[in-house]
């Protein structure tokens, strides 16, 4: 929620207290609304007015979202597998097709994984 704030606040002219201008020569440090509230306090240029788009600061919360839906998908599948007419996980990793297949779920979760905590640190 707080990316969402802060990059909608980010785009707002200079008159609500959110962003400032190059002309802000007596403004005081930690003044800005910004410090106020205490919303996006990791980013350095917070202050600095940017319309720049959705992309900046909407991509890392998506990424997350897709990598908390493949791993729920994931996890519907294995859980209860014998009420879904399917056989044993165990005997199922013995079949071949199965086995890749897993391994390819597996390379999935762990890509989106590391792509979502590298947005989200960056």
């Amino acid at each position: 929620m707080e990316t969402f704030v802060a990059s909608d606040y980010k785009c707002l002219p200079t008159q609500y207290g959110f962003t400032f201008g190059d002309d802000a020569t007596s403004f005081p440090a930690g003044a800005e609304s910004f410090n106020v509230t205490g919303i996006g306090e990791s980013d350095e240029n917070i202050a600095l007015q940017n319309c720049g788009g959705w992309y900046g600061a909407y991509l890392p919360a998506i990424f997350v979202g897709i990598f908390l839906r493949v791993l729920a998908g994931g996890m519907i599948h294995v859980v209860d597998r014998n009420k879904q007419s399917k056989t044993e996980l165990r005997l199922s990793l013995k079949d071949k097709s199965f086995l890749m297949g897993s391994i390819i779920y597996l390379t999935c979760i762990l890509c989106s994984f590391g792509l979502a905590v590298f947005l989200v640190m960056r």
